[in-house]
């Protein structure tokens, strides 16, 4: 959308979603949720991630459109589609399912783990400082959700210096997550840092997985 307030390439915005997401209509009120609630004197690009390619795909260039129009944070809207193979694009939630490391190194969430990595590495050749990932099940809780990623990034990052800025879990079953091995993992909805030592942290990451 054309307006006077100012664009910036400090950070940008993106969904990791897929085409099933889009279908169902989650990722729609996800995204008009977040601009809706959004009061920010900054413009800023929004890409959405898919993972595969769907016909017909028009109809998300419709709907960026429509949005790119209707809310004045929106700078634009970019949308990448990953060309997941079918065979490859799995989540099994079912422990006890049997996973054939050697085809599938990512295990049995192979689909979404390769899905994030694919578009990190893109996300590394754009021109944004830092990227900030919303996914279809989270909201905001405030107006100035945006300003206060941007805020940390300018005022708080010098003296506390990250390459992915996140938050452990807070919800309402602590307990139990936190008797879990995963209790002192960040969530993936963070800020993520353009520049080489994340990409080669991440690139580790994705070997030991």
């Amino acid at each position: 959308m054309s307006n006077s307030l100012n664009f910036t390439n400090k950070l940008c915005v993106f969904f990791l979603t897929t085409v099933n997401e889009y279908r169902t209509g989650t990722l729609k009120v996800a995204i008009e949720t977040f601009l809706k609630k959004c009061k920010s004197k900054y413009a800023f690009d929004l890409l959405i991630y898919f993972d595969v390619e769907f016909i017909p795909h028009h109809s998300s260039y419709d709907f960026a459109s429509t949005l790119e129009t209707k809310y004045e944070n929106l700078n634009k809207i970019i949308i990448i589609f990953n060309e997941i193979p079918e065979k490859e694009n799995f989540y099994i939630k079912n422990n006890n399912h049997d996973i054939n490391l050697d085809e599938f190194p990512m295990g049995a969430t192979h689909g979404v783990n390769y899905h994030f990595y694919m578009t990190l590495n893109d996300l590394f050749t754009r021109s944004y400082d830092n990227f900030l990932l919303l996914e279809s099940d989270t909201m905001p809780l405030k107006d100035d959700w945006f300003d206060v990623a941007y805020d940390f990034i300018d005022n708080e990052s010098p003296y506390q210096p990250f390459l992915i800025a996140g938050s452990k879990y807070k919800g309402c079953n602590r307990e139990f997550v936190n008797a879990q091995y995963y209790a002192n993992h960040l969530n993936g909805v963070a800020i993520y840092k353009n520049c080489k030592n994340l990409k080669n942290d991440l690139e580790h990451s994705r070997l030991y997985l």
